[in-house]
């Protein structure tokens, strides 16, 4: 890596991770602030305002599948950015300054925006996280939610004029950085890449939109219960950032090991199920561990559940668009039906029970093949970093048998590919411009060293760009690569 790289790496990574963490902050804030203000027909303040942007959020998140070469077309556009600023900054005002007088109107208002709006945060940040390293995702996802409940936690301390002002700050100040992201990285694929073949509703198992439901209903009518009773006291906060500097710490431990997200969903089920029996015996004096799991386990499935999607979501930006809008739609209808079905279930605790344990069991068989689960837990493996290394050898050995017939340039390198041939299998298989630029330069020799000094890119975005090359033009080395662009200069 050289001096001049360093800055771009540092720079990126860093507004990534705090785009990310103001975005997951703005959601703390707006859901998990003001807990115990006035009550509207019955309901605690906070609990209404949460169940309405659930609401707008899951319509809207699973319509957009449905949509998706279209959303993928106008998501960086201005006019579309423009709404969403607006829309998440009034909502997340509108919702915050209710707080204090329990004004309806202005909640059931600011709620519906917000809820609206934030689909785009998702998508948005989807796209940008995908083309992230395997690697460093896993901590970079952990650091996030360790800055969010932090702030999250400082914010509660604040009078409700202030908490308004944070969440209005933190969803403005991340959707600066999501476009400033998208700016430096630019589309990683134009809106006519080739299309998932998968169906609109089938870019995720259905076995783990089941499952991740079913575990999500659990945890929000649990939640609902324990909110609703006389002897809650808000307390979230700080179990939730000890999850996620608990989890960070963790991976630490794993520098050279990979972490298999079905054990932390497990954990997280645990978690739920044990919250759930205390919350239907009406275990008063335990009400605090209770939310103290509850807290625990909605931290870790958020974490597995964003790992999960940025997993599914790499071989394209349609899929990509897909998976975000499919993903955070079943996580917010779960939840929305979960706070619901507590709302009926706070005087049946024997039916909530039943059904909390039964869908527990099921949620644990739901979840996910361990081989689609195991992730590297951090970047210090000198062990994968040579198994990278030697990838890149192993291609350039064959990159280089597949040339050796071709004209030679003065330099000893092969001469460069037909321009026409490279256009071609660009507009066939929807390459972007910079993929392009680096086939013109790996697939004729040049190392990944040289790549990365003459694009001024990463290591681990050079090996992501050849991985989505890859998988569009449906080769698996250089050599086979530089024979479909020979076949096509021979037309």
């Amino acid at each position: 890596m050289t001096d001049s790289e360093q800055p771009f790496r540092i720079t990126r990574r860093t507004a990534l991770l705090l785009g990310m963490s103001l975005y997951w902050l703005g959601v703390f804030v707006i859901f998990d602030s003001g807990a115990n203000a006035v009550p509207v027909g019955g309901l605690p303040l906070p609990l209404l305002i949460h169940l309405i942007a659930l609401c707008a959020n899951a319509a809207g998140s699973l319509l957009i599948p449905l949509a998706r070469r279209w959303v993928l077309r106008v998501v960086w556009s201005k006019p579309v950015g423009a709404a969403v600023l607006i829309l998440s900054v009034l909502g997340t005002a509108l919702t915050q300054t209710s707080l204090g007088g329990a004004q309806l109107a202005l909640a059931i208002i600011g709620s519906a925006l917000y809820g609206l709006a934030t689909p785009w945060f998702s998508i948005a940040w989807g796209l940008l996280y995908r083309v992230v390293s395997k690697r460093e995702v896993l901590p970079l996802t952990a650091a996030t939610f360790v800055i969010a409940t932090f702030g999250s936690y400082l914010a509660s301390l604040l009078p409700q004029p202030a908490i308004a002002l944070v969440g209005v700050v933190s969803m403005g100040c991340s959707f600066g950085f999501a476009i400033a992201c998208h700016a430096r990285q630019g589309d990683a694929e134009p809106a006519g890449a080739p299309p998932s073949r998968h169906g609109a509703y089938r870019v995720i198992p259905t076995k783990t939109v089941v499952g991740l439901a079913g575990v999500l209903f659990v945890y929000a009518a649990g939640r609902s219960i324990i909110f609703l009773d006389p002897a809650y006291s808000y307390d979230m906060h700080i179990p939730m950032l000890a999850t996620a500097v608990a989890f960070l710490v963790g991976l630490f431990f794993l520098q050279s090991a990979r972490l298999n997200l079905n054990a932390v969903y497990r954990m997280a089920i645990v978690a739920v199920a044990v919250a759930s029996v205390l919350v239907a015996l009406s275990l008063a004096n335990h009400l605090r561990f209770a939310s103290a799991l509850a807290a625990m386990s909605i931290i870790l499935i958020e974490i597995a559940t964003w790992i999960l999607m940025v997993g599914y979501a790499r071989p394209n930006p349609i899929l990509a668009v897909a998976v975000f809008g499919l993903g955070r739609g079943i996580i917010h209808l779960g939840s929305a039906l979960g706070e619901a079905g507590g709302l009926f279930l706070i005087d049946l605790p024997m039916p909530y029970l039943i059904i909390a344990v039964v869908v527990s069991i099921l949620a644990a068989g739901f979840f996910f093949k361990d081989s689609d689960m195991a992730v590297g837990a951090g970047q210090g493996s000198e062990g994968r970093a040579a198994a990278d290394d030697a990838d890149d050898a192993a291609d350039d050995a064959q990159g280089a048998q597949a040339a050796a017939g071709s004209p030679k340039s003065p330099t000893g390198r092969a001469a460069t590919l037909n321009r026409a041939a490279l256009l071609a299998v660009k507009r066939a298989h929807g390459l972007s411009q910079r993929e392009v630029d680096i086939v013109e330069l790996w697939a004729t020799g040049y190392s990944s060293a040289h790549i990365e000094r003459e694009l001024v890119i990463s290591k681990s975005t050079v090996k992501t760009h050849v991985k989505h090359i890859y998988e569009k033009t449906g080769v698996h080395s250089k050599a086979e690569l530089i024979n479909l662009i020979n076949a096509l200069s021979c037309h």
